[in-house]
């Protein structure tokens, strides 16, 4: 939070101190315009678990987990020829003492597939997006309130004490179909339990680290 001019002089002596005494530094920022200036090597890190680490010239030049491209794609450019269409995350940071199963990024991520992890209350936020509709929580209104649902790992359920399950599961059916995505197509069951309609989603696909062009990378991508 210096004053530019003082924060560019403090990096440069961080650095000639480096260099003198032969030093290594873990420098923790999330200014990446820094961290370009300052590191060799870069960890990404998303909800408390490294996504991307590398030497920091490859990650700059060519990141590959969407969420490093993201970050990069929020660094202003000066140049007004060099901008070009950020494809930012969508959505809010979730809670971090709860985190996504699977990819923790999965929710947010323009590139998520129907193996990264979605579980029961994607489905409840799914329903809490669109019901900030006027139109549409009038039309869906048999689907919910929101607060009737709850939420298991792989699984939402609702306990529908008046009217029909049947009815509520078929408009369930339709809004997720609606929404379409790589959550509609991980689910692999909407049924009723007797007064209960219920939503289950496929285990996701095993998240570990790879190494992809030199960086290791956490994703389903690749």
């Amino acid at each position: 939070m210096l004053d530019m001019s003082i924060r560019a002089r403090m990096l440069e002596f961080l650095l000639e101190l480096k260099e003198r005494h032969h030093l290594t530094y873990l420098f923790i920022t999330h200014d990446l315009a820094t961290a370009k200036f300052m590191c060799d090597r870069i960890a990404i890190m998303y909800l408390g678990r490294i996504v991307e680490v590398g030497p920091a010239e490859a990650i700059y030049a060519d990141p590959k987990h969407p969420y490093t491209r993201a970050l990069l794609q929020a660094i202003p450019s000066p140049n007004p020829e060099r901008r070009s269409t950020k494809v930012l995350p969508k959505g809010e940071v979730p809670n971090a003492v709860w985190p996504p199963a699977g990819c923790r990024f999965h929710p947010r991520c323009p590139a998520a597939l129907p193996t990264c992890g979605w579980e029961g209350r994607d489905v409840i936020a799914l329903l809490e997006e669109r019901w900030l509709s006027l139109e549409l929580a009038a039309r869906e209104a048999e689907a919910g309130p929101v607060d009737a649902w709850e939420a298991n790992g792989l699984i939402a359920r609702r306990d529908v004490k008046e009217g029909d399950p049947a009815t509520v599961q078929t408009l369930i059916r339709g809004i997720l179909s609606e929404g379409g995505g790589p959550m509609a197509e991980a689910i692999g069951d909407v049924r009723v339990e007797e007064r209960t309609v219920v939503v289950e989603f496929r285990p996701p696909d095993p998240l570990v680290p790879k190494d992809v062009e030199g960086r290791v990378v956490e994703c389903l991508l690749y």
